[in-house]
């Protein structure tokens, strides 16, 4: 198995950005988020002021959940908005046009024959779609490795921007990831449960009832 090396942000270079900050000639903490980025982005480069974003790129990792029928779109509008997303039309496309960023999916398990694509779209693909995690495993043995390390991989192969913006894109991902939530902390599925892509009523039932199987 190969091994990718993630350095530790800089606690130094945070809390000298930090600093800098504060030194400057505006109320503490006035502009908000924008502070905690900027010291984010000083420790992930070690210097303050962290260096130019000149290379900004942006990776969607896109698959298909088999826990999608609540959900207010059916399943094949992943593989519907992975052509968007190479045909750059979609939002992520069109904002990281406007600061020349870089878009690149990866298709890790959309439910699709990807004929017509680009062979380094699905280089990296595990399978069609995800069993429905509130009856049966999502993954058979060793795909959550596999997939793991398909991120790893996609991830030093961009290791030379100045940032990596990573994404995804598949229909049901909210309710994996509500599920994912609650078995880990052992919370309730009422609690972990959102709107998703909008969904409400007995469908917002529906999903809760779906999560808490699944648990």
């Amino acid at each position: 198995m190969p091994s990718y090396a993630i350095p530790v942000p800089d606690a130094a270079a945070r809390a000298a950005a930090l600093e800098r900050l504060d030194g400057l000639v505006k109320p503490v903490g006035s502009l908000g988020r924008l502070e905690e980025l900027a010291a984010w982005l000083s420790a992930a480069h070690g210097v303050v002021p962290p260096r130019p974003l000149d290379d900004v790129r942006v990776v969607v990792f896109a698959g298909d959940h088999g826990v999608s029928a609540q959900s207010a779109y059916p399943r094949e509008v992943t593989a519907a908005m992975v052509r968007v997303f190479l045909a750059g039309r979609s939002g992520v496309t069109v904002l990281a046009a406007q600061v020349g960023a870089s878009v690149r999916v990866a298709d890790i398990a959309v439910d699709w024959d990807a004929a017509d694509v680009p062979a380094e779209v699905t280089a990296h693909k595990i399978r069609r779609g995800s069993g429905a995690i509130d009856v049966e495993d999502a993954l058979a043995p060793g795909e959550a490795l596999a997939a793991f390390e398909a991120g790893r991989a996609i991830a030093a192969s961009e290791s030379a921007a100045d940032v990596l913006i990573p994404g995804d894109m598949g229909i049901g991902n909210t309710t994996v990831c509500a599920a994912v939530v609650a078995s880990a902390l052992g919370l309730p599925a009422a609690e972990v449960v959102g709107t998703g892509t909008g969904v409400s009523g007995e469908a917002l039932e529906r999903k809760t009832s779906v999560v808490a199987a699944a648990v």
